[in-house]
C-alpha cells in the first residue's frame, strides 16, 4: 500500500512540473518585447506584453513552459528588402514572395494610405477577405512624385486580429536613375518615367538637326583635322560598324539629302 502511494505522489509531482505555454522561440517574446505606445508609437506597441520577463504574456513564448498550448502570437512581416513594388500605367504591382511566415497564417491584408490621409484596402485583400497569395495587383491611378503608404497585415492563426502584424512601406515614385534629366534624389520606386536622352546620330555639333555643319565636321574629323570628344564620337559612327570612316560620310550626305 505505501508503495503504491508513493508512487501517486511520484506521478502526481512529475504532473505538476509540468508547465503550458508557447513554445516556440519565433513567437512574441520578452527578449524583443515591443515598446510601449509612450515608447515608439509607430513601433507594434499593441504586442508589449507589461508583465515580461517574469510573466510571459498569452501567446508569448515561454522558456519554462513544457506542454504546448497552440497560444503562440507572432508579429513578423515581410521587410522592406522582400518587398517589389512595380508600378505601371494605371497600376501597382505588389510582391512579397522572399518572405516565409513563421507559422500558417489566416489571410494577408493590404491596405494603401495616401498623403492626405486616405487609406483603401487592395481589393481582394482587405480585412473580411481570405487573401493568402503573395503578390496582388492594386489597380490605382498613380502620379509620378507621388508619395505612398502600404500596409501588409499578416494575420495569423492564434492573433486577434490582422493588424497585430502589420508592416508598413512608405515610398516615392519617381525616377531613380541619376543619369536621367528627371532623377528624382527622393523616389526609392521606380515607376518608368526616367526620361534618358538619345543623341541623334551624325548629330556631331548636337544642335538637334542633320545638316551640312555635321558633314564638315565628320569630314575634318575623318582626315585627322579636328578631333571629336566621346559623345561626338558615339553619334558619329552612323552605319554602326564600329568604325568612322568615308561611309559614314556618304550615309550622312544621304540622310540629309532624303529629308
Amino acid at each position: 500500500m505505501k508503495v503504491l502511494l508513493l508512487i501517486s505522489l511520484l506521478i502526481c509531482s512529475i504532473y505538476s512540473q509540468e508547465i503550458e505555454g508557447c513554445l516556440d522561440p519565433n513567437a512574441l517574446n520578452c527578449d524583443s518585447n515591443p515598446p510601449t505606445m509612450e515608447e515608439d508609437e509607430y513601433a507594434d506597441w499593441w504586442n508589449h506584453c507589461p508583465t515580461c520577463p517574469e510573466v510571459p504574456c498569452d501567446g508569448f513564448y515561454d522558456p519554462a513552459a513544457t506542454i504546448d498550448n497552440n497560444t503562440c502570437k507572432y508579429n513578423q512581416v515581410p521587410s522592406w528588402e522582400e518587398m517589389v513594388f512595380t508600378p505601371t500605367l494605371g497600376q501597382i504591382h505588389i510582391d512579397w514572395s522572399a518572405f516565409v511566415p513563421p507559422e500558417d497564417i489566416n489571410s494577408f491584408v493590404v491596405q494603401r494610405c495616401l498623403a492626405d490621409g486616405t487609406c483603401s484596402f487592395v481589393q481582394g485583400a482587405s480585412n473580411v477577405d481570405t487573401f493568402l497569395d503573395n503578390n496582388i495587383v492594386d489597380y490605382y491611378d498613380w502620379t509620378t512624385g507621388e508619395n505612398i503608404n502600404y500596409y501588409i497585415g499578416v494575420f495569423y492563426a492564434n492573433n486577434g486580429w490582422w493588424s497585430q502584424a502589420k508592416g508598413l512601406y512608405n515610398f516615392d515614385l519617381g525616377c531613380t536613375d541619376p543619369s536621367s534629366s528627371n532623377y528624382n534624389p527622393n523616389a526609392s520606386v521606380d515607376d518608368g518615367t526616367c526620361e534618358i536622352e538619345s543623341n541623334l546620330l551624325g548629330d556631331v555639333n548636337f544642335d538637334g538637326v542633320l545638316n551640312i555643319l555635321d558633314v564638315v565636321s565628320l569630314v575634318n574629323y575623318v582626315l585627322s583635322i579636328i578631333t571629336f570628344t566621346d559623345e561626338q564620337i558615339a553619334v558619329s559612327d552612323i552605319t554602326q560598324d564600329g568604325v568612322i570612316n568615308i561611309l559614314d560620310i556618304v550615309t550622312l550626305v544621304n540622310i540629309i539629302l532624303d529629308s
